[in-house]
């Protein structure tokens, strides 16, 4: 199967099988109802640095820390499906995720500067699909996610991929919450076989 027709889900907790993998897992098992396969990429393993805001990337496009990111950058363009789940902290990603994306400032330039990348061409959004999961303790608030959701947001901006929908899940202190929840893991069970069909 191609990069194109697997899903690439980001799992942006330090903690894992948590809620956020929880639901996460379950998004990906309603999308291998539809026969699509997944490829996982954690942050909080990757051990890469944070941007250090020398704009190298601005005369091409490459990252020059080395860590990996650069093949992180083609192998996440490359998916036709991209799956972010990730829980808030203060009111934000946790640092690794947000280090991660911060890290798509070479993407940026790519698009913005060097003009060597589209984001936005209709044919790349119609082929390239974004699907966020955000999970928060705070019950009843989804609204204080909001920050997060934006954060999201831009980063499927500058990766040119067509936000397709979010699943805001709230009321989910304790590590299994997600998994003692029949309508969240539904929702997102749903949510997965419909983001591929």
């Amino acid at each position: 199967m191609s990069d194109h027709a697997r899903i690439t889900a980001i799992l942006g907790s330090p903690r894992r099988n948590g809620n956020s993998d929880t639901l996460a897992m379950e998004f990906l098992r309603g999308a291998s109802a539809n026969g699509h396969r997944h490829r996982l990429i954690v942050p909080s393993d990757l051990g890469i640095a944070p941007c250090d805001g020398g704009n190298q990337c601005f005369t091409d496009g490459r990252c020059i820390i080395r860590d990996g990111m650069n093949e992180i950058y083609d192998a996440v363009l490359a998916a036709g499906y991209l799956l972010i789940a990730t829980p808030v902290y203060f009111m934000g990603p946790p640092s690794t995720l947000k280090a991660f994306i911060d890290r798509f400032q070479a993407v940026w330039a790519r698009s913005a500067l060097i003009k060597s990348f589209d984001p936005d061409s209709e044919e790349r959004r119609r082929d390239h699909k974004g699907f966020a999961i955000i999970a928060g303790a705070t019950p009843d608030k989804p609204s204080m996610y909001r920050p997060t959701s934006s954060i999201v947001k831009a980063f499927f901006n500058v990766t040119g991929f067509d936000h397709a929908g979010e699943i805001v899940a709230t009321g989910l202190d304790k590590l299994d919450d997600a998994g003692n929840r029949p309508d969240l893991m539904e929702e997102a069970f749903e949510a997965g076989r419909t983001f591929v069909s």
